[in-house]
C-alpha cells in the first residue's frame, strides 16, 4: 500500500505481488513478474507479465496498462471478470518460490486462500475464488429490499434494489419471482427507469411472462385520454439495459417517455446493445420507439403501444421472429433491421427503416424497396429485392398472423438472410427458434414470424357414403 519514503520496494524479485496506493512503487529492484499495480512503477522495463493502471510506456514483455474497471476489484482482490484473472504466467511463480523452505505456503494467496483456482494462477497477491456466474433473486410480493438477494429465500423486493448490488457481475443472472415490479427507480442519463442492468447480466422472469410484469407510471398531473399521454417530467420508463445484457419472459407495459416529442425515444426498453426476449411489451408510450429504442428483440409481441411520430414501436431497435400488432402513431417501426418478423392488424408497418427481411407485412409499407425476400398485402408497387406483393385472401393465415399450409409464406423466405442478420454470436441458442420457440429452421425458412409446422405433409380426407 502506501509508504513513507522514497518507494515502496527497493533491489529484489517480486512475485505475484500486489501494489496500491499513491506513493511511488519501486527504486531499481531487479524484476516484477505477475504483478499487480495502481500506482506508478519506476522501472517500466523490468515488469513482465504485470497489469498496471498507471500510464507507463516501454514496459517488459507480457505487461500492458488496463483500467480500473478492467480490474473489477473489491478492496484490491480481483472478482470473476477482472482481467487479472487466469493472467499470469504459472512458470515464473512456480521456479522462484522456495518451496524447499515453505513446502505449505506455497498454494496459498495472501488472505491463505487456494493460491490457484482457475486455468492459471491470478496476477496479483489475490486468488479469485468463485469463477461460476452468480445467482440473484427478487419476489415483487415475498421480497426485502434489505435482504441479500442470494437465494429465493433471501431475495429483495425491487427490481432496482436486485440490479443495484455491487455484487453482480457480467454473466450472473437475477431470477424474478411471478408479480407486479411498479416500485423504486434508478436514473441513467437522468430519465428515470424501474431497473438498469448491468452490462452483460440477464433479468429473467421465473414464471409466465402473463404474470411477472414490470410496470412503469405516468407523470404526475398530465392527461392520458390526450397529448401528452402521460409523459412528461417525473414519468418512469422501464428497464434501461447495459451492453450485452438480457430482459427475458416479461410484460413490460404502462412506461412513459420524459416527453411527448419526435425527439423523445424509448419508454419501455432503452439501451446500449442489450437483448429484450420473449418479452410482451404493450400500453407504453413515447414521442418515439415507445417498446423499443436502440435495443434488439426476439420473440417478442408489440401492441397496444403509442407513438407521436415514426416508429410507434421501435426507433432505432432491431428484431427478429416478432410480432408486430395494433398501435397508435403512424408507423409500426422506423431505423433498425427486421428479419422474420410478422406485421398484422392496420396503420403502417415501417418508414426508412435499414430493412426488412423475410417479413411478412399484412398491411401497408410506408418504404417498400426496404423490404427484402418479403410478402406484402397492402403495398402493391416498388417492392425490394425477392419481395411480393400477395393478396390478403391469398396469404393463409390464421389467428390474425399464423401461416398455415399453402400459405406463399411456407419456405418462402431465404435462410442466408437470416443467419445472416441473427446475432448468433451473443444467442447462440436462439436462432433455431420461431415466435412461438418451435423449431425455425426447417428447410427453407417461412416468410415470417412463425414457422408453420406440417406444412410439408398433405392432410387426407375421408368421406363415406
Amino acid at each position: 500500500g502506501d509508504c513513507t519514503g522514497g518507494a515502496n520496494v527497493s533491489a529484489g524479485l517480486y512475485y505475484n505481488c500486489t501494489f496500491t496506493g499513491s506513493s511511488s512503487l519501486d527504486n531499481a529492484p531487479k524484476g516484477f513478474f505477475n504483478c499487480l499495480m495502481t500506482k506508478t512503477c519506476n522501472t517500466p522495463g523490468l515488469m513482465t507479465n504485470c497489469l498496471t493502471t498507471a500510464n507507463l510506456t516501454g514496459m517488459g514483455e507480457g505487461s500492458e496498462v488496463v483500467t480500473a474497471a478492467q480490474l473489477v476489484l473489491a478492496t484490491s482482490r480481483p472478482r470473476r471478470t477482472s482481467v487479472a484473472v487466469n493472467r499470469s504466467v504459472d512458470g515464473y511463480y512456480d521456479d522462484a518460490f522456495p518451496s524447499a523452505d515453505l513446502p505449505d505456503e506455497k498454494d496459498l494467496d495472501l488472505d491463505r486462500n487456494a493460491r490457484k483456482v482457475g486455468s492459471a494462477l491470478d496476477v496479483g497477491a489475490y486468488e479469485c475464488q468463485n469463477l461460476n456466474p452468480g445467482h440473484y433473486y427478487v419476489d415483487a410480493e415475498k421480497g426485502d429490499d434489505e435482504a441479500d438477494g442470494k437465494t429465493a429465500d433471501t431475495a429483495r423486493q425491487s427490481l432496482a434494489a436486485i440490479c443495484s448490488l455491487a455484487d453482480i457481475l457480467a454473466g450472473d443472472t437475477i431470477h424474478a419471482a411471478p408479480g407486479v415490479y411498479s416500485n423504486k427507480t434508478q436514473t441513467v442519463s437522468g430519465a428515470t427507469y424501474r431497473c438498469v442492468i448491468p452490462d452483460g447480466v440477464k433479468l429473467v422472469a421465473d414464471g409466465s411472462r402473463d404474470e411477472t410484469v414490470i410496470e412503469g407510471a405516468p407523470a404526475e398531473g398530465v392527461s392520458l385520454t390526450e397529448s401528452p399521454w402521460g409523459c412528461g417530467t417525473g414519468a418512469i420508463r422501464g428497464v434501461y439495459l447495459g451492453e450485452k445484457s438480457q430482459v427475458r419472459g416479461f410484460t413490460i407495459r404502462k412506461c412513459y417517455g420524459p416527453a411527448f416529442t419526435s425527439s423523445t425515444y424509448g419508454a419501455a426498453t432503452v439501451g446500449d446493445g442489450g437483448y429484450v426476449i420473449d418479452c410482451h411489451l404493450t400500453g407504453n408510450v413515447s414521442g418515439r420507439g415507445a417498446a423499443l429504442s436502440s435495443t434488439t428483440a426476439v420473440r417478442c409481441l408489440f401492441d397496444g403501444n403509442r407513438g407521436g411520430w415514426t416508429g410507434a414501436d421501435s426507433q432505432g431497435g432491431n428484431a427478429f421472429n416478432c410480432v408486430f400488432g395494433a398501435f397508435s402513431g403512424i408507423y409500426n417501426v422506423s431505423g433498425g433491421t427486421y428479419c422474420n418478423c410478422t406485421f398484422y392488424d392496420g396503420g403502417s408497418a415501417d418508414y426508412n427503416e435499414t430493412g426488412c427481411y423475410n417479413c411478412l407485412v399484412l398491411k401497408t409499407s410506408s418504404s417498400p424497396d426496404k423490404l427484402i425476400q418479403s410478402i406484402c398485402t397492402g403495398t402493391s408497387s416498388g417492392l425490394g429485392p425477392g419481395s411480393k406483393f400477395v393478396r390478403a385472401s391469398d396469404v393463409f393465415v390464421k389467428n390474425g398472423f399464423v401461416p398455415y399450409r399453402g400459405s406463399p409464406a411456407v419456405n418462402g423466405g431465404s435462410n442466408e438472410l437470416y443467419a445472416a442478420a441473427f446475432p448468433s454470436a451473443d444467442l447462440p441458442d436462439e436462432a433455431d427458434k420461431d415466435f412461438f420457440g418451435r423449431p425455425r429452421l426447417v428447410g427453407a425458412v417461412d416468410v415470417g414470424a412463425v414457422e408453420c409446422t406440417g406444412s410439408e405433409t398433405p392432410f387426407a380426407f375421408y368421406v363415406n357414403a
